[in-house]
């Protein structure tokens, strides 16, 4: 959307300021995953195309910034499904 890709350049003009203060905290990667492959799963499906989320057993928690991790994660995915072709 057009807020997520604002808000995108806002956090880019920030981290070039050294502005971006990060929040590490523990953090469950494989879940953040799986959430993130959901919220493109129905863009991706729409389009023949399939994601596919598997994690290693007995993965631990990390101290990361969650949700910079995720926002990145989701940026990825969304440009996976954007610009690869139909099925």
């Amino acid at each position: 959307t057009l807020l997520s890709v604002v808000n995108d350049v806002l956090d880019f003009s920030r981290l070039e300021a050294g502005g971006l203060a990060l929040d590490p905290a523990p953090f469950d990667p494989a879940a953040m995953a799986s959430s993130c492959a959901g919220l493109v799963a129905e863009r991706a499906e729409a389009k023949g195309l399939e994601i596919h989320v598997r994690a290693a057993r007995g993965v631990k928690p990390m101290n990361l910034d969650g949700p910079r991790l995720s926002q990145v994660l989701l940026n990825f995915l969304s440009n996976a499904v954007k610009f690869t072709a139909h099925g």
